[in-house]
């Protein structure tokens, strides 16, 4: 079976574009939706009842950072 100089080249070409492709679009889906919901997440936080009806400052802040890991 003879093969074309080309069959190679274009074999790399498709198994490195795939991945490729589908990383960006990927990064482009999730990434902008992941640095707004942060702030959404900062604003949800700062009203969560275990946050605003803490009795010290070192248990609201606790609080705090168990909600922004959530």
């Amino acid at each position: 079976m003879a093969e074309k100089p080309g069959e190679e080249n274009e074999a790399y070409i498709f198994y490195w574009l795939i991945p490729i492709l589908i990383i960006v679009i990927l990064s482009i889906k999730f990434l902008p939706e992941f640095f707004s919901n942060r702030a959404d997440k900062k604003v949800k936080c700062r009203a969560d009842i275990t946050v605003t009806e803490a009795k010290t400052d070192f248990v609201a802040k606790n609080a705090y950072k168990i909600c922004m890991k959530k």
